[in-house]
């Protein structure tokens, strides 16, 4: 009788053996399957930290390059306030570096007026006179 039942119960052993290897497998693919979607994510937050990260740099290069272009502007208004505007016959105008605003030893000189609307300083030149009359350039831009 136990070979009987041996008979019987043999087959469905080792079916039922066959069955949890196909389970492992199917776990171990599904495992895999995991693995590889949690990489993909993984990967995918690297890259948008990276992203990020280099966002961050440029948006730092570009404060940086407005605090700088600030402080210039700042500079630049308190300068200009050394100068007031002239306008000499027939219409020409400059501006003049104000007597009580020269630093010690600075003599009041003229500057451009293109320049000065553009926000630099360059002192006007004196060309040559001719019959009591001179004309003032600028090297910088050309302006006469």
């Amino acid at each position: 009788m136990s070979t009987w039942i041996d008979a019987i119960t043999s087959p469905l052993k080792a079916a039922s053996e066959g069955l949890q290897g196909l389970v492992h497998v199917r776990d171990q693919i599904k495992f895999g399957d995991a693995v590889i979607k949690l990489q993909t994510q993984i990967l995918a937050a690297q890259q948008g930290a990276s992203s990020a990260q280099s966002r961050e740099m440029e948006m730092t290069d570009e404060i940086s390059e407005l605090k700088t272009r600030v402080t210039e502007l700042e500079e630049w208004d308190a300068e200009k306030k050394r100068y007031k505007k002239e306008i000499l016959p027939p219409g020409v105008v400059l501006y003049l570096l104000k007597e009580e605003c020269a630093d010690q030893g600075e003599p009041v000189h003229p500057i451009c007026p293109t320049c000065y609307g553009n926000g630099k300083r360059f002192p006007l030149h004196r060309g040559e006179t001719k019959r009591g009359q001179y004309d003032l350039h600028c090297h910088s831009c050309g302006t006469r």
